[in-house]
C-alpha cells in the first residue's frame, strides 16, 4: 500500500511506454525515470494534470542548470529540437499515476538504433554547448569502435591549437596530429576538440601540453598504439616539436607523415 502524492524512482525501466503503447527507452542508472501515485479523487483534467507537469519539469530544468527546454504537445519535452523526455498520464478508476522520464546521462550510442538520431540527454546538451574551462574539467568520450576484427590508423588533425606561455602569458600556437590504432574504442570527435579548447586560456610548457593530451586520450580509449606529435609555432626564434607514443604498433599498418616543413625563417 502506498500513500496519496508517493513517488516512485526506477533507476531502469524494462516495460516503460509512452503514448498509443510506444515502448518508452531508459538507460541503466543514466535516466530520471519517475511516477507520482495520486490516489485521491482529482478534479484536475488528465490533460490538464499532463501540462502542469510537463511545465513543472521545464521550469525545474530551467532553474537548477539553466537550459531552456519548451513543450510539445501532448506529452514530449524537447531540448535542441530533440526528445529530452515525455510525461504520460494514466488513469484507474479515481486514482492516478503520473510518469515522468527524462535523459539525463545518457551517450549517443546509448539510445536505440531507430531513436538515437531523434534524442538527446542533459549531458549530451552540455558537451555540445560548453567549453569546458579546464582541461581537468574536459570530459572525452568514446564509442564502439565498429570494426574489431581489423587493424586499421585513425588520424585527428589540429591545426589551429592554442595555450599560453606560462612565464610570458603570450599565446602559444600549434599544429598536433593523433595516430593511433584503435582496440575496443574509438575516440568521439567532438569531445576532443572541447578538450583541445580548454587549453586556450591555460599557462603551459610544450612539452607538458602534448605529454598531457596523449596521456589522457591512451588512458581513455586504451589503444593498440597511439602516437602524438606537436609542431609549435616558433617563440623567440626557435620552434619545439613534442613527441610521444604509446603501445606496439603493427606491422601491417601505414602510418602517413605528417609533411610539417622544417622552420627555416623567411
Amino acid at each position: 500500500k502506498i500513500d496519496n502524492g508517493t513517488v516512485i524512482i526506477a533507476s531502469e525501466q524494462t516495460e516503460g511506454r509512452g503514448r498509443r503503447g510506444n515502448k518508452w527507452f531508459s538507460s541503466n542508472n543514466k535516466s530520471l525515470t519517475f511516477s507520482i501515485a495520486l490516489l485521491k479523487n482529482t478534479q484536475i483534467k488528465r490533460s490538464v494534470l499532463g501540462l502542469m507537469t510537463e511545465l513543472a519539469v521545464i521550469k525545474g530544468i530551467k532553474k537548477m542548470i539553466d537550459i531552456p527546454c519548451y513543450l510539445k504537445w501532448p506529452n514530449d519535452i524537447i531540448l535542441n529540437s530533440k526528445k529530452l523526455g515525455g510525461v504520460l498520464i494514466e488513469t484507474k478508476g479515481h486514482n492516478v499515476v503520473i510518469g515522468v522520464g527524462i535523459n539525463v546521462n545518457e551517450n549517443y550510442n546509448d539510445f536505440n538504433p531507430e531513436i538515437k538520431n531523434q534524442s538527446i540527454s542533459l549531458k549530451m546538451n552540455e558537451k555540445k554547448s560548453k567549453i569546458p574551462n579546464s582541461p581537468q574539467k574536459a570530459i572525452l568520450e568514446k564509442v564502439m569502435n565498429p570494426h574489431l576484427d581489423t587493424s586499421y590508423l585513425a588520424r585527428f588533425s589540429i591545426p589551429e591549437f592554442t595555450s599560453l606561455c606560462p612565464v610570458t602569458g603570450q599565446p602559444d600556437f600549434a599544429k598536433i596530429f593523433v595516430d593511433y590504432v584503435p582496440n575496443k574504442w574509438l575516440l568521439e570527435s567532438k569531445s576532443l576538440k572541447l578538450y583541445m579548447q580548454s587549453f586556450r586560456n591555460m599557462g603551459i610548457f610544450h612539452e607538458d601540453v602534448i605529454l598531457k593530451i596523449g596521456k589522457k586520450i591512451y588512458r581513455e580509449i586504451t589503444p593498440t598504439w597511439l602516437r602524438i606529435g606537436g609542431y609549435f609555432y616558433p617563440r623567440g626564434g626557435i620552434p619545439i616539436d613534442v613527441f610521444w607514443q604509446e603501445g606496439k604498433l603493427p606491422k601491417s599498418i601505414w602510418v602517413p607523415d605528417h609533411n610539417i616543413s622544417t622552420y627555416l625563417g623567411r
